[in-house]
């Protein structure tokens, strides 16, 4: 069996549905800002919520959250001034994808992320990080986000 093949025998494990939470947080960014009411938290937590225990841990560096309403709101804290930059037609997502993927030995996923932001005066912003996901009974136990270099 080629190392490819076994890959996506690991990636199709039933406790994890990695693919699809990355999907959906990929979908995220395909969002509309600019109609309606904006809601960041209700937005994420309709997009990805499902995927999320009630009782999931999230760190962001140390900082560490417990419950999935209590990450959201964190993350919605955090994601908030960039997309009050999509609010008032000041960025866009030129890209945002995830760039590689991998399981440790002990089961934990692993995505690394880059989101590439075109600005309409100056020249675009990358943003990159990773996350650490831990999955049981199909969803999200605990989390972290992590910064990488640039």
């Amino acid at each position: 069996m080629d190392a490819s093949h076994e890959e996506s025998k690991r990636w199709s494990s039933l406790e994890s549905r990695e693919p699809e939470l990355n999907q959906a947080i990929a979908d995220v960014s395909r969002e509309d800002f600019l109609v309606g009411n904006f809601d960041l938290k209700s937005l994420f937590s309709l997009s990805v919520g499902g995927f999320y225990s009630d009782d999931c841990v999230l760190w962001l560096g140390t900082e560490e959250m417990i419950g999935k309403t209590a990450a959201f709101q964190r993350m919605a804290s955090v994601l908030e001034p960039i997309y009050t930059l999509f609010e008032m037609g000041m960025a866009f997502v030129e890209s945002f994808r995830a760039t590689a993927n991998s399981q440790d030995s002990v089961g934990n996923f692993i995505t690394d992320w880059e989101a590439v932001l075109g600005r309409t005066q100056l020249t675009s912003i990358t943003f990159r990080w990773r996350t650490v996901r831990a999955w049981k009974d199909r969803v999200v136990i605990a989390e972290r986000i992590e910064s990488l270099p640039s």
